[in-house]
């Protein structure tokens, strides 16, 4: 009885070991690459663009500034007709 009791030992120590997970080497490295790609028509693109000029005299300044944001709103009125486009601000400090 006690040579089964060891054989039954045995067997369940040798089965355990088996079913134990293969040992990782603390190195292990895991890499995963995705990517996704969804193509959409345009629907909207935003440009802004600033207009700057120095002048001892404020209006001389002014002058220049209404003068070349005008030019630049013909220019892409003209690159795009029914293009929307708007103003958002203006400002004067002194230099």
């Amino acid at each position: 009885m006690r040579r089964a009791a060891l054989f039954v030992a045995a067997a369940l120590a040798w089965v355990g070991a088996a079913a134990q997970p293969a040992p990782r080497p603390d190195n292990a490295v895991v890499l995963l690459t995705a990517s996704a790609e969804l193509e959409l028509a345009n629907d909207k693109a935003i440009a802004t663009f600033a207009v700057e000029a120095q002048d001892a005299d404020a209006r001389r300044a002014q002058a220049q500034v209404n003068q070349r944001a005008a030019a630049g709103v013909a220019a892409l009125k003209k690159a795009d007709p029914s293009a929307q486009i708007e103003t958002a601000g203006y400002s004067s400090l002194p230099v």
